[in-house]
């Protein structure tokens, strides 16, 4: 299952594989194609500009922070909530190629 969507590149990240493993080391029963798929993030694309989206509306959320902080904000914290809902299944290279074009 895992090779057949890493082949036809619906699993298409590093992200989306350690998803898709992590989906048949707890599975208990048969296996939901469903469940699966929704697991893994299989369908779900990640574009640079909703990364780019999702990073500036972050910033904007937590401005006072940051200003609080004197600008300082731990990246490994940072990177964990930028890596809600779909964001998740984001190849970490998209993450960290952040351009600030809205902000």
């Amino acid at each position: 299952m895992i090779v057949k969507n890493v082949a036809d590149k619906s699993i298409d990240s590093k992200p989306k594989l350690e998803a898709a493993y992590e989906y048949f080391l707890n599975l208990k029963s048969d296996l939901n194609l469903d469940e699966f798929k929704k697991s893994c993030g299989v369908g779900v694309y990640v574009t640079q500009e909703m990364i780019d989206k999702h990073v500036d509306e972050f910033l904007k959320a937590n401005t006072d922070t940051l200003i609080e902080n004197g600008g300082n904000f731990r990246l490994p914290n940072m990177m964990k909530a930028l890596k809600d809902g779909d964001m998740k299944f984001a190849g970490g290279e998209l993450m960290k190629t952040y351009s600030a074009k809205g902000a």
